[in-house]
């Protein structure tokens, strides 16, 4: 079975912008992958895997688990942390629900997104099922990454202030991308796969308001979504080439203020370089004050709580208005202020948030 992103004929490249240069260009990375990039991925994979053991244990992986044994849906892609085997978009959507359950997933800054928790679970559910070798499950990696993080950053922050989460819109994308590498679509069927996922992207931030649990099917779903386009397209369904571009497309439909140059790929550094993976289980947000804050006690000794009077974080806008009163354990992650008085109050460390030590354990003024 092919592994290839196919290019269109020589001398027939398309108008930048578009999702069909995107294509162009993501073939063009996969004859230039190299180590540095594989290595990327297979950190960024040992890394969300583990995450995702951990996810599996909790209520949200315990509720998708148990609704993919209902379903009934038999194949041979596994799930960490659990036993028994599904269809690959089931498998994907139980391992990515888990692994972005408790805050602990990689980022991208510019895209404000976390590619792995979608890309990486569809990888390793259409690896299995394929029987895909490790090398073509990284490259599917490296090439489903780059799509996340560049349609990502042509749509944000307009995206993001407008009340949608990119993680949920935009991992669809790349979620097509590595599933269609791994199936060995043709270029004509992934462009249809693509413009298939325009129609299943979305996703909104209500979640860090009320019913939190819906935050981690964020990273489950667009990697069950992505693959059924490709399974559709792999079958000779169609769906417009346009999808990223048109007149009625993602860009404009999602976004008030698009950069399109920002969809160019660099072959020579792709995006799995410019993803970070989080050293604390909060909203990389509030990384910044907790370093900030770690730094200040390995160079003075411990500071009680007790001894400090009050805290000014510096942050970035959208930070800002992110910022409300967490009111649960997701609204907790995702607040700068309790992020970083909870790393003053307990140590700068991967702590467990739960709605325990979210709700009655006090913190700094």
């Amino acid at each position: 079975m092919s592994t290839s992103v196919s290019t269109t004929p020589t001398g027939s490249l398309a108008a930048p912008g578009t999702t069909e240069h995107l294509l162009d260009e993501l073939a063009q990375l996969e004859t230039r992958i190299d180590d540095d990039a594989l290595e990327a991925a297979r950190v960024l994979a040992e890394d969300f895997l583990g995450v995702a053991v951990a996810g599996s244990q909790n209520a949200e992986g315990r509720i998708v688990h148990e609704y993919a044994v209902a379903m009934g849906a038999p194949g041979q892609s596994g799930v960490p942390g659990r036993r028994g085997t599904f269809d690959a978009g089931t498998a994907a959507l139980v391992t990515g629900t888990s692994g972005y359950s408790i805050g602990l997933t990689d980022t991208h800054a510019m895209s404000i997104t976390h590619p792995g928790a979608s890309i990486v679970s569809a990888a390793l559910a259409v690896a299995q099922a394929t029987g895909a070798s490790g090398d073509a499950f990284l490259r599917a990696v490296v090439l489903g990454c780059e799509a996340v993080v560049r349609i990502g950053a042509v749509v944000n922050p307009s995206h993001r202030a407008r009340g949608f989460h990119p993680t949920a819109t935009c991992n669809v994308f790349g979620v097509v991308i590595a599933a269609g590498h791994l199936r060995g679509l043709d270029r004509e069927q992934l462009a249809d796969a693509l413009g298939i996922a325009g129609s299943m992207s979305g996703g909104l931030y209500e979640f860090r308001h009320e019913g939190s649990m819906l935050m981690a099917f964020h990273g489950g779903w667009p990697a069950r979504s992505g693959i059924t386009a490709v399974e559709l397209a792999s079958r000779g369904f169609t769906g417009p080439h346009t999808v990223l571009e048109g007149p009625e497309g993602f860009f404009r439909g999602f976004s008030d203020d698009i950069h399109p140059e920002l969809l160019a790929v660099n072959l020579d550094r792709p995006g799995i370089l410019e993803i970070g993976l989080r050293p604390y289980n909060a909203c990389r947000y509030g990384h910044a004050g907790i370093d900030a804050f770690r730094i200040i006690t390995d160079r003075h000794g411990a500071i009680s709580p007790d001894d400090i009077a009050s805290l000014v974080v510096f942050t970035h806008k959208t930070a800002v208005d992110q910022e409300t009163e967490p009111t649960s354990v997701v609204g907790a992650r995702l607040s700068t202020k309790f992020t970083v008085a909870y790393a003053v109050a307990h140590g700068p460390k991967v702590s467990e948030v739960t709605p325990t030590t979210s709700s009655t354990r006090s913190s700094p003024r």
